[in-house]
């Protein structure tokens, strides 16, 4: 008499439990079948939270190192677009890409596209992160009394420079504005297409996980 309730029950339980299975295996086929359309507008928009591109004029333009095909070329757009009277390039000696010196290289380029020499102004020193840049370009701001300075940097970099600029910045009463230097090959809208695009965001996400944790 004991036996037909359990049995019974267990039933029960297993016509639900197959419920619930298929109705999961019916999502993720639906989502695996639609993913390609709302996938890319969510990596896309995931990308866009990483740019900050709100550039204004100022008293100098300071060049962030690295990725040196691209942000030198959006500093010296900008220069001759009258949004700063000079730019800043910090000069590490012992940063060497290719076998040459990587702020070398941007220094040549700014220089061809038009930048006079005198209005590059170098500032010597060893560098190994983002804050320790900040700190250099907060030192010759407060050295040289300027009120405003434009950073720029690449497009996926913009938001982490950013926090940290506004860090190391502080109380300094210096405005800060950010612009996005866009890479040829790898934008917002298809980095996940490519392994250097992957690559990039990914280090990127690691990068603001770090400086948030530390700073």
């Amino acid at each position: 008499m004991t036996d037909q309730p359990v049995s019974a029950s267990r039933s029960g339980w297993f016509r639900r439990s197959r419920r619930v299975l298929l109705v999961g295996l019916a999502l993720l086929l639906g989502g695996g079948l639609t993913v390609g359309l709302w996938g890319p507008p969510l990596l896309q928009r995931y990308a866009l939270s990483f740019r900050v591109n709100n550039p204004e004029k100022s008293d100098a333009i300071c060049i962030l190192l690295g990725e040196f095909r691209v942000r030198p070329m959006r500093a010296s757009e900008l220069f001759l677009r009258g949004f700063g009277a000079e730019v800043l390039i910090v000069d590490f000696p012992e940063d060497m890409v290719f076998g040459n010196l990587e702020s070398q290289l941007a220094q040549v380029i700014m220089l061809k596209t038009g930048i006079p020499p005198e209005k590059l102004v170098r500032l010597r020193g060893r560098v190994t992160s983002t804050a320790e840049e900040a700190r250099f370009y907060r030192d010759y701001a407060e050295k040289k009394h300027l009120k405003s300075l434009l950073v720029v940097t690449s497009a996926f970099h913009t938001r982490r420079s950013r926090w940290i600029f506004e860090r190391i910045f502080k109380g300094s009463g210096i405005r800060l504005s950010y612009a996005a230097a866009r890479q040829p090959h790898i934008d917002e809208l298809n980095w996940y297409t490519t392994d250097e695009g992957l690559v990039t965001y990914f280090s990127e996400t690691l990068k603001t996980l770090y400086y948030y944790i530390r700073y």
